[in-house]
């Protein structure tokens, strides 16, 4: 993941979004446009599906959207689903959690992706590999 990317106006990008199904909500591929770029704040504004307009922050790069479509599907089919197990790491200890959905926060008015747990909790997606682990061999190791 690099913050050394050129970012155009005009550009397409693609996006990790939510979804709500049957199965509760999870994350699906989206595609924008970026409309405006504010490097002194390091956040873009995209136009996805038309009318809805979001801005995200261009550290995010990798996570919440990519140059391609492959990249996007690729990260989208690493996140956990829903009822999956995640393995939460706090104070040196490991607990077990189970993800209930996937949803999304604006934070400072920058879009997030983030995982709603049974504990009641709500987790970034960008907590993975840090206290959030996909299982419990990842979660002792860091």
């Amino acid at each position: 993941m690099s913050n050394k990317r050129i970012y155009r106006v005009n550009q397409t990008i693609f996006l990790i979004d939510h979804l709500a199904t049957k199965n509760g909500p999870k994350a699906i591929l989206a595609k924008g446009k970026v409309l405006d770029i504010n490097k002194k704040d390091k956040t873009f504004t995209v136009a996805v599906y038309g009318g809805t307009y979001r801005k995200y922050s261009l550290l995010d790069y990798g996570r919440l959207f990519f140059n391609t479509k492959k990249e996007a599907i690729e990260e989208i089919e690493n996140l956990p689903k829903p009822l999956s197990t995640v393995y939460q790491k706090y104070d040196n200890q490991i607990f077990e959690n189970t993800v209930l959905r996937v949803g999304s926060t604006f934070t400072n008015g920058v879009y997030d992706l983030v995982l709603f747990l049974k504990s009641g909790t709500l987790k970034s997606t960008k907590e993975i590999g840090h206290s959030i682990f996909l299982n419990e061999l990842d979660a002792i190791k860091n």
